[in-house]
């Protein structure tokens, strides 16, 4: 049985990045503000996401780590 593969064209390849790409952001990005010259330390401080709880995954990550 054999396969044959697809390469992509230059413009297949782009137009499948650029389908990919977000429209819309919900929230500003630290690092692309950085990048444009403008320091927002509003989006480092507080740092987001402290007042949830912590996520499953990660309690049992930490859990195999302080056995380890």
């Amino acid at each position: 049985m054999s396969e044959r593969k697809h390469h992509a064209t230059e413009a297949e390849a782009r137009e499948t990045a650029e389908s990919a790409r977000q429209k819309q952001w919900q929230h500003p990005s630290f690092m692309k503000e950085l990048f444009l010259g403008t320091l927002r330390m509003d989006l480092l401080y507080p740092f987001p996401g402290l007042d949830e709880p912590d996520r499953p995954e990660y309690l049992e990550y930490r859990k195999r780590l302080k056995q380890y």
